[in-house]
């Protein structure tokens, strides 16, 4: 039988979309095929399918997702009553549970759904469905009291009706409460359950929607600039020296179109990272001249600047209203929903509750999935020498987001940082490091030097070999400062491995030392074989040509360095020399210590 888990849970605005990607993420973990099934689904598009679709690459048919919609449920169950409803959607779940392994139900959001007693129905279906069930509470604006009070009203609900539940999740509840609430539903509850704090960057809109919602125009920026979540709001009305006080990280800039002096005033702040702001809105259908645009896009590439036409307090009035959603376009929040699921979420537990037998074949999700989990367990620093290239600090960002190491960058820290400020990273909790001033520079030269002491390097010129990134990064490593390092996304692959060769320590055994080995032959004499591992030098006045391959050994004719007691002198190589070449060629030239 197809194992199966429902999410549910008994109001608006719990925040349910991050419990059920987190829960997707482990299903994909252990099995290859996934299904998803949502019994009840509103007109227009699922966004939270969408997701799923496109981030684990479901080859489900859209088609076969839905049981029906709330419209044509309330009239079933008007006319025919709820069995009849319950009846339909059980054999529309079945003939998708079939095709899968394991199948997520994405229960009711009881959002206008003209459905008497929502969470009954809930329950009923979880039970017919054969699925285990998960319910959450939002916590959003309640006390602790309020929210422990819910929560076990819930498991209470869910229990009474025969569900199978394997853990309370309560969500969006204030950080300063979380333990609190975790602490005390521990001890009241007999299943696990999980609490996890409100996180400003989920329900904050990105630009995208922003534009989107408020039919609004596109005069500057990119993809990158759009996707910046819109942390605040700051309305510009004040003189600029006071405006400028009130801008806070990854605002959104609203102001009329004519103030073109807080328009650059902003930007100039947000390339300077004093601070970095999510965009600039402008109103009353007014905006700037060319010549500002062509300054605010010089100050601030990929920055959005956005125009509509309503007034700013209807502006103001939709925006308040605007809620961040979890969708296909927004794979930063998913990775913020991801993280945060994971870093309150007992997952092995979790995973072990379900039961769902690990799948037989390895997906290179699957291996993705292990190699994080394995990250995380063991927490380790890496260091990035390449600090300010856009795919280094995509890359960071999602590791930072889904909390899997502690990262270091390399590279000048104002630079570094515009360019997180450009593309709305936050690298507030990555270390940055400038090699060209860091206090280590001096250190790492006295000890490159040490290493490099037989090619003649001094700590001069190893004070400048150490500045370059790669150098810095490996030095890093060696002296335990960090744990690894990635590089090779702008600087070739020589310039990759060079450092960590040149940095690791000489053999103890010189080149030119005598090399002995016991004789080999076939007649097992005890004499010794000896050869120098110093290859003969090459005549300056000659050059050896392309000769004839030696033949084989053989039992008859056989030799290992020097002639053996046994063994006969191996056969002669006939070598031609040539004079035209007095000296040797320039590429033969040994190179200088480095």
């Amino acid at each position: 039988m197809t194992r199966s888990v429902y999410v549910t849970g008994i109001d608006r605005g719990d925040g349910r979309q991050v419990i059920e990607l987190g829960v997707m993420e482990l299903l994909t973990r252990q099995v290859d095929r996934v299904g998803v099934f949502r019994p009840l689904v509103h007109d227009g598009p699922d966004r939270l399918f969408d997701l799923l679709r496109a981030r684990y690459r479901l080859a489900q048919d859209a088609a076969t997702v839905y049981g029906m919609d709330y419209h044509e449920a309330s009239a079933l169950q008007a006319e025919q009553g709820t069995d009849e409803l319950v009846s339909r959607l059980v054999d529309r779940f079945h003939r998708v549970a079939r095709d899968y392994e394991v199948v997520l139900v994405l229960g009711t959001d009881f959002a206008d759904t003209q459905l008497p007693d929502e969470l009954a129905l809930n329950a009923r279906l979880a039970n017919e469905f054969g699925a285990s069930v998960i319910p959450v509470v939002g916590g959003q604006g309640q006390t602790a009291e309020s929210v422990r009070a819910e929560a076990r009203n819930a498991y209470r609900a869910y229990d009474g009706l025969g569900c199978d539940v394997l853990a309370m999740v309560v969500n969006r509840v204030a950080p300063v409460d979380r333990g609190e609430i975790e602490e005390r539903l521990k001890a009241r509850l007999p299943v696990p359950c999980y609490v996890l704090p409100d996180e400003p960057a989920l329900s904050a809109p990105t630009v995208a929607q922003i534009t989107a919602a408020l039919d609004g125009t596109v005069l500057l920026g990119d993809d990158a600039g759009l996707a910046r979540d819109a942390l605040d709001f700051v309305f510009g009305g004040a003189m600029l020296p006071n405006f400028l006080n009130a801008l806070t990280p990854g605002c959104l800039v609203v102001t009329p179109g004519d103030r073109s002096d807080l328009v650059v005033g902003s930007l100039a702040a947000h390339s300077a990272g004093t601070p970095p702001i999510a965009g600039v809105l402008l109103t009353l259908d007014e905006r700037p001249g060319e010549a500002i645009l062509t300054l605010a896009d010089r100050l601030a590439p990929g920055t959005p600047v956005v125009a509509v036409s309503h007034g700013s307090f209807p502006t103001a009035q939709e925006l308040f209203a605007l809620e961040g959603k979890l969708n296909a376009a927004t794979p930063r929040k998913a990775e913020t929903a991801l993280g945060l699921f994971e870093r309150h979420v007992d997952t092995a537990d979790l995973l072990r509750r379900v039961s769902v037998a690990r799948s037989g074949r390895v997906t290179p999700m699957m291996f993705e999935h292990v190699l994080l989990e394995q990250a995380r367990a063991h927490r380790r620093r890496v260091v990035l020498p390449e600090g300010t290239e856009d795919r280094v600090l995509r890359a960071a960002d999602v590791l930072l987001r889904r909390d899997v190491c502690e990262l270091t960058l390399l590279g000048d820290v104002e630079a570094i940082r515009k360019k997180a400020a450009d593309l709305g990273i936050d690298v507030t909790k990555c270390q940055i490091i400038d090699p060209q001033t860091s206090e280590l520079r001096q250190q790492f030269a006295e000890r490159y030097a040490q290493l490099r002491a037989h090619k003649g390097v001094t700590v001069e010129l190893a004070y400048d070999v150490v500045a370059d990134v790669n150098y810095f990064g490996t030095l890093m490593v060696q002296e335990g400062l960090a744990d690894g390092m990635v590089s090779g996304s702008v600087h070739s692959t020589a310039a990759t491995i060079r450092p960590p060769s040149r940095s690791s320590r000489p053999s103890r055994t010189p080149r030119s030392s005598p090399r002995s080995s016991s004789c080999a032959s076939p007649t097992r004499c005890s004499c010794t074989a000896t050869a120098r591992s110093t290859p003969t030098p090459m005549p300056s006045s000659s050059r050896t040509s392309r000769s004839r391959r030696p033949p084989p050994p053989s039992s008859s004719a056989w030799t290992r360095g020097s002639r053996c007691c046994r063994t006969r002198r191996a056969p002669r190589v006939r070598v031609r020399t040539s004079t035209r070449c007095a000296r040797p060629p320039s590429w033969f030239a040994r190179p200088g210590p480095t």
